[in-house]
């Protein structure tokens, strides 16, 4: 959810330094994130009997592709409805990814 706060605020500054405490503070926010993610792909390889290298390198391709096309879509619609529009659009989708990944741990039983 810190992220959608983070990409919800991101806007609105006025000046640079408002921007870049912003930024600075929004920042880890959101990288806090890889560490796990990063730790559950290596487990979930594991159990696939996946090669570590293999699954990282297809994560890199798809976060590469997914980063270039919301790159695309976002300065689209920065650039017909406003970055505002652009931003909250994101932070839309990182709280609706929160309530479908929060819904599905919930519905998963707990390990032994």
């Amino acid at each position: 959810m810190g992220g959608a706060v983070t990409f919800a605020i991101l806007p609105w500054p006025n000046t640079a330094l408002a921007l870049a405490l912003v930024i600075v503070v929004g920042s880890p926010v959101i990288g806090l994130l890889w560490a796990p993610a990063m730790a559950m792909l290596s487990d979930g390889a594991d159990h696939v009997g996946l090669e570590q290298g293999l699954a990282f390198g297809v994560m890199n391709l798809t976060w590469a592709t997914g980063q270039t096309i919301g790159d695309i879509g976002g300065s689209r619609l920065g650039e017909s409805a406003g970055d505002e529009v652009a931003y909250l659009t994101l932070s839309a989708i990182c709280v609706a990814a929160f309530i479908v990944l929060r819904a599905s741990a919930l519905r998963r039983p707990a390990p032994a």
